[in-house]
């Protein structure tokens, strides 16, 4: 408990402020979220949630790398640089009442 209410006095906003289904929509940028299924810090399924609620954002999903190694892997730099050229890159997440997650 005092550990998020530092978090959010440093922040500047509560954690419920911050949920995905808030913020990500009116970020207004695309956006190529990578998260790796095997991240033991933050669930693969966090990285899943901001995608869908990201109008105009992509999910990369690797394997192996974890919450860090995502930064240096080859493979990964090479499709953020591919994502900024404009190219497709990632999968588009979606979600609707009949398909709560999946994508696209």
């Amino acid at each position: 408990q005092r550990m998020f209410k530092y978090f959010e006095s440093r922040i500047g906003m509560s954690f419920d402020e911050q949920q995905a289904h808030r913020t990500a929509p009116v970020i207004g940028r695309p956006a190529l979220i990578v998260h790796d299924l095997e991240d033991r810090d933050v669930p693969w399924s966090e990285g899943e949630r901001y995608a869908r609620y990201w109008p105009d954002s992509r999910l990369l999903t690797t394997r192996g790398l974890g919450h860090r190694r995502v930064l240096d892997d080859e493979a990964v730099i090479a499709s953020v640089m591919r994502f900024l050229r404009g190219e497709t890159v990632g999968e588009r997440a979606v979600s609707s009442p009949n398909l709560p997650f999946g994508v696209a």
